[in-house]
């Protein structure tokens, strides 16, 4: 039995053998949280090259 990749409910028997999702909400919550981290990581990213390139001036 699968289990939807956002919220970890379980998927229904009869549904596909590669759905990943309960619907499209926790679809669309999944692939904005996704976002969100990537951001979240280009920004710490940032801030490291930053700090950087003020020890190197």
């Amino acid at each position: 039995m699968s289990h939807c990749e956002h919220c970890r409910a379980e998927l229904p028997a009869e549904a596909q053998s590669n759905r990943r999702f309960c619907d499209d909400r926790c679809r669309s919550a999944y692939r904005h949280a996704q976002t969100r981290r990537r951001l979240a990581e280009l920004a710490d990213e940032v801030a490291r090259l930053r700090a950087a390139r003020e020890v190197t001036e």
